[in-house]
């Protein structure tokens, strides 16, 4: 899939204004954002329940099908998850569906006669992913599927979304739980007042998860110039620690050097990659500049 210049205004105000975004099969996307960022507004452009003001959205030759759910599932509250399914499927234009309890049983729902209104959250989220798999889609858009799940609701419906993505189906979820996506994804876009900030793969961030590392000694001032001109590392200060980005095998140089100067390392440690740290760096330090443009 491919959106070039979408734009969504109400009233004179612009709340959508992506320049391009390109959407790979197989791929697993998270669009990252605080309320009203703009998620859903593109979520709905896409599935075709609200025309752009502006802008394409191509999809591959391909891409035969979509599935999508969009701020709760559409679910009959009255019927049982089986009979939801008959007629979503049915909606669909099959008036018979013979993948209905493969589908239960792949979101681990029961196929008994226990009504939805006596289901949890968990399992209405799940009856609604399994209702927009009916079809076999190509494509799944779920927007915010998360929300409100206890730990064990998370955990069921993770695993069930990435067994989802490893047959196949180009998954793009929205959420605000960033420790949670950061479990799935495989792509990760930035959105901000409507704006796309910044996009990054897991690779991307595994790169960055590397070369970070903080170390406090007895002399921070020569340790850090050894560190930027000896070895060549970017460095920040922090408080009292010096944080640096460095390949391992150069620690034991790093090591050896502040030894021959008689400076003793009093910690060293590499640091673990935070996403909420980065989500609040990208939102900071970008996301103003690229609105002013």
């Amino acid at each position: 899939m491919e959106i070039n210049g979408l734009s969504k205004s109400y009233n004179g105000t612009t709340v959508l204004d992506i320049d391009h975004l390109s959407i790979k099969t197989g791929r697993f996307y998270a669009i990252v954002g605080e309320n009203g960022a703009g998620k859903t507004t593109l979520f709905r452009i896409l599935a075709g329940l609200t025309p752009p003001t502006g802008g394409t959205v191509t999809f591959s030759e391909n891409n035969e099908s979509i599935g999508v759910m969009i701020e709760r599932p559409a679910v009959e509250l009255n019927m049982t998850a089986k009979e939801n399914l008959l007629w979503a499927s049915k909606l669909y234009g099959e008036d018979k569906c013979e993948k209905i309890d493969e589908i239960l049983e792949m979101v681990n729902l029961s196929t008994g006669k226990k009504k939805v209104k006596a289901f949890s959250l968990g399992m209405k989220q799940r009856l609604g992913i399994a209702m927009s798999l009916i079809h076999n889609p190509d494509l799944m858009i779920l927007d915010e599927p998360m929300n409100g799940l206890d730990p064990t609701g998370m955990i069921e419906l993770r695993n069930i979304l990435l067994n989802i993505n490893k047959n196949g189906t180009t998954i793009i979820l929205s959420s605000h739980m960033l420790e949670e996506v950061y479990k799935m994804a495989t792509d990760y876009i930035f959105i901000k007042k409507g704006k796309i900030v910044n996009s990054i793969s897991m690779s991307e961030m595994e790169d960055l998860e590397s070369f970070e590392h903080i170390i406090k000694t007895t002399d921070n001032a020569r340790t850090l110039h050894i560190l930027q001109n000896d070895l060549g590392c970017e460095t920040r200060i922090r408080n009292d620690e010096i944080m640096f980005d460095i390949q391992e095998e150069s620690i034991q140089v790093l090591s050896k050097k502040l030894s021959d100067e008689d400076i003793y390392i009093l910690c060293l440690y590499k640091k673990d990659f935070n996403i909420e740290e980065y989500y609040i760096d990208i939102m900071k330090d970008r996301a103003e500049t690229i609105i002013q443009k």
